[in-house]
């Protein structure tokens, strides 16, 4: 519903007959739907998943360069990873910089005395691995190793699917 028939619905049925009155409100509805359309596109702005020109601001307040390449969701990843990245260095701060990724899920543990992130999600390796890396390394505690590990299709996955299915996965999803 339109602001021009919200303002109209409430004004008396006699006054809805008036065209002054209907044009001041028309006038006026045009008005209200500019503001909220501008207040809708600054909320998005406060969160990393709809934000736009949020991220661009946060990124120069954070010193973060942004390749040509990237996305707006890779974009604000990158931003969220960063905001996430302060406090102590532990695997609940490391999920938290995983978890901003949206090309997929992650599980991040500590195996003889190094750092596992294992991709859980999507088969393959996400875009922008690179950015998730360099975030991960600011977070780490310098001493600890860290190793990366990736969902491929394999040879016994790939043999009970059909033709269909095969044919719905991406070549960089398969094992070589």
């Amino acid at each position: 519903m339109t602001a021009q028939e919200r303002l109209s619905n409430n004004l008396h049925q006699i006054l809805r007959d008036d065209p002054y009155i209907m044009n001041i409100c028309k006038s006026a509805g045009i008005e209200i739907d500019i503001l909220e359309t501008v207040l809708q596109d600054l909320y998005n702005q406060f969160w990393f998943d709809s934000m736009t020109w949020g991220a661009d601001i946060l990124a120069k307040k954070m010193n973060i360069n942004f390749s040509d390449t990237l996305t707006q969701a890779e974009k604000n990843s990158l931003v969220e990873a960063r905001f996430k990245n302060n406090g102590k260095s532990d695997i609940d701060l490391l999920q938290n910089i995983a978890n901003s990724w949206k090309n997929g899920e992650t599980s991040i543990s500590f195996i003889n005395g190094k750092i596992v992130v294992k991709f859980i999600g999507q088969y393959g390796t996400p875009t922008d691995i690179a950015g998730l890396r360099s975030e991960i390394s600011k977070a780490k505690p310098c001493h600890l190793d860290i190793e990366y590990l990736f969902r491929y299709l394999l040879v016994k996955d790939v043999s009970m699917m059909t033709i269909s299915e095969l044919e719905s996965h991406t070549i960089s999803q398969f094992a070589f």
